[in-house]
């Protein structure tokens, strides 16, 4: 029996409205929705009050609640990371969703560039938790470009003693970095590369293969996107 919740990412309806692409997840047996993109759009954080109101109530109509909602700050390579992150929180939390999504950035691959990089992440965790826990939302660093590996997000974790920040384990990009995944998520990024398969091919398939796991049956190959 599957005792966790499946969600899929707006990121698979480029080409579709929020209220769309919120009513087929729905339709094909989803239990919440990841926030990558609004009506086809990366999210603004500066949106303004009206718009960020219409969200709420499509969100609300459609009863699909929100698990994440995704930013592309990256905490060492954005020098206005905090400033973006605060805003991002406060959306997060106007549409009662958990948690954001950060990526890590750049990171050099030894030396003392490499630590500063580590220190900076850090910090930008640690500056922004108070206002997250106030908020009641938590901030997941994302196994993403040079932070794939999941030892990388450890390393950035391990400096921010705070329950307010934690990891989003994409498993795709551990597993290019040579580490073995024990569960997937559900992010087919047809925003990003638009020749793959429809989300109406893909998500149901995705579906099917993860509630099937928690009942013991593990399927040799899961397909992935690019």
């Amino acid at each position: 029996m599957t005792l966790f919740r499946l969600a899929f990412s707006t990121l698979a309806f480029p080409a579709a409205s929020l209220a769309e692409a919120l009513g087929l997840g729905r339709s094909w047996g989803y239990d919440g929705v990841e926030l990558g993109l609004i009506d086809g759009e990366l999210i603004d954080p500066a949106m303004p009050a009206a718009r960020r109101t219409q969200v709420r109530r499509t969100l609300a109509a459609a009863g699909l609640p929100v698990v994440a909602v995704d930013s592309s700050i990256r905490l060492a390579g954005d020098p206005d990371a905090g400033a973006q992150l605060n805003r991002f929180l406060e959306l997060a939390s106007d549409w009662e969703a958990p948690m954001v999504r950060v990526f890590g950035g750049p990171l050099p691959a030894s030396g003392p560039g490499r630590a500063a990089c580590l220190d900076t992440a850090a910090r930008v965790l640690a500056d922004a938790a108070p206002r997250a826990a106030q908020l009641g939302v938590a901030i997941g660093l994302e196994t993403h470009d040079d932070f794939s590996a999941a030892r990388v997000v450890a390393e950035v974790l391990s400096r921010v003693p705070d329950p307010a920040a934690g990891a989003v384990w994409d498993s795709q990009h551990p597993h290019r970095a040579g580490e073995s995944a024990a569960q997937v998520s559900v992010e087919w990024e047809k925003h990003w590369h638009p020749e793959i398969e429809e989300p109406q091919v893909a998500l149901p398939q995705h579906l099917a293969v993860l509630r099937a796991w928690p009942d013991g049956d593990h399927p040799e190959a899961v397909q992935e996107a690019p």
